[in-house]
């Protein structure tokens, strides 16, 4: 905690938020590819239910996903990576108000093990 607040500080992570953009698969599901090696913090807005998938996971590396709601609202995630292994068991519930921000931490151990939990929700007017 101590590296991240002197890292904070020191503006290491300005600027650093990857945007990810929804690869349609078929009517109302996209699918979102997110690469372990283009950032710590990622967003992504769900225009559609979601796919999430992990891309180059590193292991050591803590990430960051913001899944931000479109002004419709109402998106899921329908689909996690299935070796994330989340905090109490079981997948988190999303925020689905218009414009709402989940954001949800991973860490990752190794290519195929993978740590997950709700950050936060955070209603945005």
């Amino acid at each position: 905690m101590q590296r991240m607040t002197r890292l904070l500080r020191a503006n290491a992570f300005e600027g650093s938020c990857y945007d990810l953009t929804v690869n349609p698969q078929d009517e109302g599901v996209g699918e979102v590819t997110v690469f372990w090696d283009r950032g710590e913090v990622q967003r992504v807005t769900a225009t559609s239910n979601l796919i999430i998938r992990f891309q180059n996971p590193v292991a050591g590396r803590r990430l960051v996903l913001a899944i931000v709601q479109d002004a419709a609202g109402g998106r899921r995630v329908l689909l996690w990576p299935g070796y994330v292994r989340w905090s109490g068991g079981t997948e988190p519930t999303l925020s689905t108000a218009p414009k709402s921000v989940d954001l949800i931490e991973f860490l990752c151990m190794g290519v195929e093990t993978v740590y997950g939990r709700l950050w936060g929700h955070w209603a945005v007017p």
